[in-house]
């Protein structure tokens, strides 16, 4: 839901939720939930730092929120053995176990939760 709420209040219209299954090149089967927008997304420098507390683009200052949402998101993927993906223009980044699925790289900006589906 922190994903959601993210696009909502920093992204712009529409924001698009995408679920499905992926079974990887060695036969592992993971879960994804992606969620994008078509706002400005973040600058490539802060996707790497995003997930760390109290971490806000300069633009989201004004905004509602304190730069917690993304670390406790990260910290429950990690902890299920899986990966929070953040694109925005061609980049990512990867934080927690990489997964070898393909980002679709909208043109707005996208976050991608990824997990074990035994977990």
């Amino acid at each position: 839901m922190n994903l959601v709420d993210n696009a909502v209040t920093h992204g712009a219209p529409p924001v698009q939720v995408r679920v499905g299954r992926w079974t990887g090149p060695a036969g592992d089967d993971w879960v994804f939930v992606e969620v994008a927008d078509h706002g400005l997304g973040m600058p490539p420098e802060l996707l790497a730092d995003a997930t760390k507390r109290f971490v806000r683009a300069p633009e989201a200052q004004s905004r509602p929120g304190s730069g917690l949402g993304l670390s406790l998101v990260q910290g429950i993927i990690v902890a299920a053995g899986g990966e929070l993906r953040l694109c925005h223009g061609g980049a990512h980044v990867r934080h927690g176990h990489a997964v070898d699925l393909a980002c679709p790289h909208h043109d707005g900006m996208s976050a991608t939760v990824i997990l074990p589906a035994s977990s």
